[in-house]
């Protein structure tokens, strides 16, 4: 039998090294690598929310009949719930309604601000001249019919439980009378907000001169030479002579001639002009102490001071005669 000799790669070589063996460190605590790890992160993220519909959507398909049962009782015991407070509450406002505990009497109601209308008109006009209930009372439809009174500018109602109720009202302030298609009363901001009616008499001055529409649309021109009017109304309103405010019964105010103004019982008419009020009635008072010096003040019935030079004057006789 032939003998098979081994022989070595590495005979009649013996000085070279064999190479190192590749070896490759491998880090142990690292995840594996798997399949999903290679794929890119953005795809990788695309499949996992893919398996997470198909679970939800298996979720919300699995329903049980018991978890149904569950829910319907959870609906009625809502529901049962609700009618019972629902029921409680409408009980509860019966009988808070119904008690005397909350029962409001007409004399009772406070009403403050009052000067030309009484207690009782404001109270029928609000529609509280009867006992009430707290609850029952509509504070909104009270408001509306006591600002249909022609007197009432504003009013407020205030309420404390559990009876208590009360008014304040803001009356119109009256400045003077407007004679339009018929007088109405007029106020400070020009507004004519009621109309005279028979038998009243007040002793107020008449303001004409103006249209029926210029007074209702309040323009800007309008509101001017109604201030004008004011401002000598205030000045005459501080004069204790015979050409005080009480003894002046029209204003009337002309867009080119200015204010002419009227004395009680028709004998004498004073032309103001416009502007420069004081310094004109200072020399009204100067030609009428002159006048009266000189026993002519009974008989003048016309003065007009719109010159700052002269005062004209016309007494009974029809003649006119330059005052200095």
């Amino acid at each position: 039998m032939p003998v098979v000799k081994h022989v070595s790669p590495f005979k009649n070589k013996a000085s070279k090294v064999p190479p190192p063996p590749d070896l490759k460190v491998v880090n142990l605590n690292h995840p594996p690598v798997t399949a999903d790890s290679r794929m890119p992160a953005k795809t990788r993220r695309t499949q996992e929310e893919k398996v997470k519909h198909r679970v939800k959507e298996k979720k919300r398909f699995n329903i049980s009949p018991a978890r149904i049962l569950r829910s319907i009782l959870v609906i009625i015991a809502s529901v049962v719930t609700m009618i019972l407070i629902s029921g409680f509450l409408v009980a509860g406002y019966f009988y808070m309604s119904n008690s005397d505990y909350l029962m409001v009497y007409p004399e009772n109601i406070t009403v403050k601000g009052l000067q030309r209308l009484s207690h009782g008109e404001v109270l029928t006009a609000a529609g509280l001249d009867h006992s009430f209930n707290f609850l029952t009372l509509d504070v909104t439809a009270a408001l509306r019919s006591l600002k249909s009174l022609p007197w009432v500018e504003s009013a407020e109602i205030s309420r404390s439980f559990p009876d208590g109720v009360s008014l304040e009202i803001v009356e119109y302030q009256a400045k003077a009378l407007v004679s339009l298609d018929q007088l109405h009363y007029i106020n400070e901001n020009g507004r004519p907000f009621k109309m005279l009616d028979p038998g009243e008499n007040p002793n107020l001055p008449i303001i004409s001169g103006f249209a029926v529409d210029e007074l209702l649309n309040n323009g800007p021109l309008v509101r001017d030479r109604l201030k004008e009017v004011f401002w000598l109304m205030e000045l005459l309103a501080a004069r204790h002579d015979e050409f005080r405010l009480e003894k002046i019964a029209e204003f009337n105010h002309d867009p080119d001639r200015g204010i002419t103004i009227y004395i009680k019982g028709g004998q004498l008419e004073i032309k103001m002009g416009s502007g420069a009020f004081v310094e004109k009635l200072i020399r009204l008072g100067q030609v009428v102490a002159h006048l009266k010096l000189t026993d002519r003040f009974e008989s003048v019935r016309y003065l007009d001071f719109d010159s700052p030079l002269k005062v004209i004057g016309r007494l009974d006789r029809k003649s006119e005669t330059s005052v200095p």
